[in-house]
Parts: structure tokens; C-alpha cells; sequence
């Protein structure tokens, strides 16, 4: 019983952000792999969208990462103005692979960033 709540707590764990509770990219591309055998075995298309909220990044690298951290613990559920660079990938443009797409959406967000 206690290993059992144990091995759940570490599967549960492994695939979290600390920080914020969210799935980590390790947990996204399971749970994207999935959905695409899925979307594979009924002939449907699938999309992705990423967004790269730019200004974690500024602050984390300006004035280190504890306190990024905090700043987005304090503010989690504050509304925060940001500027983004979003990006979207359809399994139709030629990219069935999860890999595949999110190395598609990541250079069309940078693309975007790049063209401010």
C-alpha cells in the first residue's frame, strides 16, 4: 500500500514542474505521443500551439532565477501583461511526428519573435 502511494507519488512527480504544478515537456511529449497514435488510428489531424511568454525569461536572467521564480509564484493568478511570440503546427503541413511538429512550432515562434 505505501509503495504503491509511493511509485504514484514519483510517476506524479517526474512528470511536473516544480514551480508551477503544470506538465513538463517530458509529460507533454508522452501525453502528445498518445494523442497522436490516437489521431493516427481515427485519420485526424492534429495542431499544436506554443506560446513563449517572453519577459520570465528577461527577469530570470536579470535578476536570477529565485527570483523569476517568485514572480511567477506571487503572480500566478494575477493578470500579467506580457509580450508573446506564438506559433502553430498542423500535422497536415508535412510533419506527422510529435518531434517533428514541436521542432516545426518552435522555429515559427522564434520566426515570429525575430519579426517582433
Amino acid at each position: 500500500m505505501v509503495n504503491e502511494r509511493l511509485a504514484e507519488m514519483l510517476v506524479y512527480t517526474a512528470g511536473q514542474d516544480w514551480l508551477t504544478g503544470e506538465m513538463n515537456r517530458r509529460n507533454i511529449v508522452r501525453v502528445a505521443e498518445a494523442s497522436k497514435l490516437k489521431a493516427l488510428k481515427f485519420r485526424q489531424s492534429q495542431s499544436i500551439l506554443l506560446m513563449n511568454l517572453d519577459p520570465f525569461k528577461q527577469f530570470k536572467d536579470t535578476l536570477g532565477h529565485l527570483f523569476g521564480d517568485t514572480l511567477i509564484q506571487t503572480l500566478g493568478g494575477e493578470h500579467i501583461y506580457f509580450t508573446e511570440s506564438i506559433g502553430v503546427c498542423d500535422s497536415n503541413q508535412g510533419r506527422k511526428d510529435f518531434k517533428g511538429m514541436f521542432s516545426s512550432v518552435d522555429q515559427v515562434v522564434y520566426m515570429a519573435k525575430k519579426a517582433g
